[in-house]
């Protein structure tokens, strides 16, 4: 709706609460009538036509207020018993609000931003993932030349620094993403990352899905702080690594490709542990491969969590 429309319809509003006034003024309303019944209808008449023309969830405050005014304006004219109390209303105009809302994020779709970043000859680089609820893929398969490319429903903010020859480079979701998304979505976000450069990757994320393939990947260091999530995380596979997961209430899958040694060390009391004994046996409080000390490749995993399942394999 252009600036113009809203002062048309704001002015119409006005002028409509103003002649129910001036009548009241003038004797031919009653002077018992209220007045703010009428201006209730006149807010939300004047509101609709602007909300009616957007997406997302703003056409539903128009709609109570219209429905709330107009059903108290019949009551004042005398087309409604004066019996008719506010609390059935304001719960009808409740219930309409609510409805209309869900009707309408169900109906928004945020677009889906595709985007990358050059690596303009940095050597190494640190990338944040910072989101709410979603899903998270990570993998390779970055073009020549890229620090990363991909796919984000509903934008994203980036906030970079350069130290040096790297990169810092924080990714979180556009700032008006929530707010079009209603809590009916979440993010959906495909990422490839270049293998060409050491990379240090940290997430932060609520109840989500986190799959991270970074076998081809030279992640050297890998930082997890979630909540109710399903973490599957499959690590580098010719790039030694320290792992370090913190999570609340997840379901954490960890695998350490054919020919990386581990140490695994777990803290909490209450998490469901499955290490592959086989491959990582236990060794005081460590689970540790026999060959951790002279293998070429190396994973150094820390996991911390609440009521969780972690698995190491």
């Amino acid at each position: 709706m252009t600036p113009r429309r809203s002062a048309l319809g704001w002015g119409v509003a006005l002028m409509a609460v103003g002649v129910v006034l001036l009548l009241r003024n003038a004797g031919l309303v009653p002077a018992d009538v209220a007045v703010w019944p009428w201006a209730l209808l006149a807010a939300g008449a004047a509101l609709l036509p602007r909300a009616t023309s957007t997406e997302g969830s703003g056409r539903a405050l128009p709609v109570a207020l219209v429905v709330v005014g107009g059903v108290f304006s019949l009551r004042e004219v005398g087309a409604l018993p004066l019996e008719i109390g506010i609390w059935p209303v304001a719960l009808i105009a409740a219930g309409v609000f609510l409805l209309t809302r869900g009707m309408s994020d169900r109906k928004t779709v945020p677009a889906t931003t595709a985007t990358s970043f050059d690596l303009d000859g940095a050597a190494a680089a640190r990338v944040k993932f910072s989101y709410g609820a979603g899903i998270l893929r990570v993998a390779d398969g970055a073009a020549a030349g890229l620090l990363y490319e991909g796919s984000f429903l509903g934008g994203i903010r980036q906030e970079t620094e350069r130290h040096g020859d790297e990169l810092d480079i924080a990714l979180r979701h556009a700032s008006d993403f929530p707010r079009a998304l209603g809590s009916s979505r979440g993010l959906d976000w495909d990422v490839r990352l270049a293998t060409d450069i050491p990379l240090d990757l940290d997430v932060r994320t609520g109840a989500s899905r986190v799959k991270a393939d970074l076998s081809e990947l030279q992640v050297r260091s890998l930082s997890i702080e979630t909540g109710a999530s399903d973490v599957d995380v499959v690590l580098p596979a010719r790039q030694s690594c320290r792992v370090q997961i913190e999570a609340g209430a997840a379901d954490v899958a960890i695998r350490v490709p054919t020919g990386v040694a581990a140490s695994v060390r777990t803290s909490s009391a209450l998490a469901s542990v499955d290490i592959d004994g086989s491959r990582f046996p236990r060794v005081g409080g460590t689970h540790r491969s026999h060959d951790y000390d002279t293998a070429a490749f190396r994973a150094d995993i820390e996991i911390e969590g609440g009521l969780s399942s972690f698995s190491v394999r």
